[in-house]
């Protein structure tokens, strides 16, 4: 089985149903430390490109964005896929 390749995790969304109960979750030695480029390659080929562009622009302007729902392309996890998004994936843009 190995080990999990974590290179390739770009955000972690947890859900819970407590039926109103609510919980506490703990979590120690956690972090994600991977250039924001990566942020950019929406596709995961490794290269920020058109393909990734067209995910950008499927998405753009897309209200309650999350980065299931827009498979990454809301950047700034503001809710929605807009400039600012666009500013930041075009410092990404075909770089290596």
């Amino acid at each position: 089985m190995g080990s999990p390749d974590f290179s390739q995790i770009r955000y972690l969304e947890i859900h819970a149903d407590t039926w109103g109960a609510g919980f506490q979750l703990g979590v120690d030695g956690v972090g994600f430390d991977t250039d924001r480029a990566i942020y950019r390659d929406f596709n995961a080929d490794c290269s920020v490109d058109t393909l990734d562009l067209d995910t950008l622009a499927q998405h753009w302007l897309c209200p309650d964005c999350t980065p299931v729902a827009c498979e990454g392309a809301d950047i700034d996890l503001s809710g929605k896929v807009d400039l600012a998004d666009f500013a930041l994936f075009a410092e990404a843009w075909l770089k290596e």
